[in-house]
């Protein structure tokens, strides 16, 4: 009678979880202005996927973001198997051990065919990391990384966002500082570094993770979502247990997701909000919202050509969702659903849109994170094992060689 009642639970729960991300899917399919032209500046050819393994040929699966070390032609991959994890939760078993960060030698890997090694970082257990970014500095063989790291403790989702320093040599992570922890901190998406004030700014999705009030969140498109920064005080001992102990710059963000902070503004994505918000880089306040013709997901900038002579607009580059009902089928694999739509815009300095890139989801399913490195775009996806790499051309670079 025990295993009757377990089982009939886990059914109602796979059930439940289904019903209301295919309801919140379906409420926020429609709508949006019509899909961007053609980018003008920038063009992308010879793309393609590369599955992904650990030193030990441990397939990595679930790559949620990638930041990038340009200097040394590097990645740094936050990835886990969120289908593998969401499954064991709703069956009560043990959370699967893979995922964690890794470092992937991009020089190298571009001259290998099939499939690519990236080495699993050591020196600090991250089981499900988030969002990361990457911090080159004077110490040019120990950059700075940031990362959100979640974490299930009785079944319930927590967070800490650490500051930790990248030993390039010796693959492995220094910890420095937890800036952050605890379930208060569920919600923490994706993190950006504010130079210039030497702080962090963190997005938070969601106001609630778990019970009915996350489920009305997520089927009424609440505009509960926020956006905080948390000083760097190198006098600062203890981390913050709670987002209001942070400094709140917005509480009323349509599920805010990626961030970027590109010269004067800060670029935030709602992706039920199928819009990007932007804030003044100095004050935080906010400025305008553009609206998309999907829903945005990670954002990176794209920047000017090293040469500073202007060959390469600057912008953002956006991974962006046509449908998050497809992706909440893709999510469960229900009916049938094994792949979606990727596609990459880039927004100029003045907010316009471009498409850079489509795929079917032959090559890349659901691309929720995007950047350029190298005169390369890599895209990935929270949802595939795959990374999908093409060549990046500045369409002046063709007028000049012609």
């Amino acid at each position: 009678m025990g295993s009757l009642s377990r089982a009939f639970r886990i059914r109602r729960r796979r059930l439940a979880g289904a019903a209301a991300g295919l309801l919140a899917g379906l409420l926020a399919g429609c709508g949006g202005p019509s899909p961007a032209p053609a980018d003008p500046d920038f063009r992308v050819e010879d793309c393609a996927a590369h599955r992904l393994a650990d030193e030990q040929g441990r397939p990595i699966i679930g790559i949620e973001d990638i930041a990038a070390l340009p200097r040394h032609g590097m990645l740094v991959l936050s990835a886990y198997d969120r289908r593998a994890t969401a499954r064991a939760l709703r069956d009560g078993r043990p959370l699967p051990a893979g995922g964690g960060l890794y470092l992937l030698d991009l020089g190298k890997a571009l001259h290998k065919a099939g499939k690519w090694k990236a080495l699993r970082l050591k020196g600090a257990t991250i089981r499900r990391p988030h969002g990361i970014t990457a911090i080159g500095e004077e110490k040019a063989d120990t950059p700075r990384l940031f990362v959100i790291a979640r974490r299930y403790r009785n079944g319930t989702l927590e967070a800490d966002i650490r500051q930790m320093r990248l030993d390039l040599r010796a693959g492995r992570l220094i910890a420095v500082k937890e800036l952050a922890h605890g379930p208060a901190w569920c919600a923490a998406n994706d993190l950006a570094f504010d130079e210039r004030a030497n702080a962090l700014l963190v997005t938070l999705d969601h106001a609630a993770c778990h019970g009915p009030a996350r489920w009305w969140e997520d089927l009424t498109a609440a505009a509960s979502g926020r956006l905080v920064r948390i000083d760097l005080d190198e006098d600062a001992v203890a981390p913050l247990t709670t987002p209001e102990a942070a400094h709140i710059i917005s509480h009323s963000l349509v599920w805010p997701n990626g961030i970027a902070i590109a010269r004067d503004r800060v670029w935030v994505a709602e992706t039920r909000g199928r819009r990007l918000r932007t804030f003044d880089s100095h004050d935080l306040a906010p400025r305008a919202i553009t609206a998309l013709s999907g829903a945005p997901d990670n954002l990176s900038l794209l920047l000017p050509a090293d040469d500073g002579d202007d060959r390469a607009a600057p912008g953002v580059l956006v991974a962006v969702h046509d449908s998050l009902w497809r992706l909440a089928l893709l999510r469960d694999h229900l009916f049938g659903v094994r792949h979606a739509k990727s596609r990459i815009i880039r927004l100029d300095d003045d907010g316009q849109a471009f498409e850079l890139l489509v795929d079917d989801g032959s090559r890349l399913s659901a691309a929720t994170t995007a950047l350029a490195i190298n005169e390369r775009l890599i895209a990935a996806s929270a949802w595939d094992d795959r990374l999908l790499v093409c060549r990046l051309i500045a369409r002046k670079d063709e007028e000049r060689r012609t």
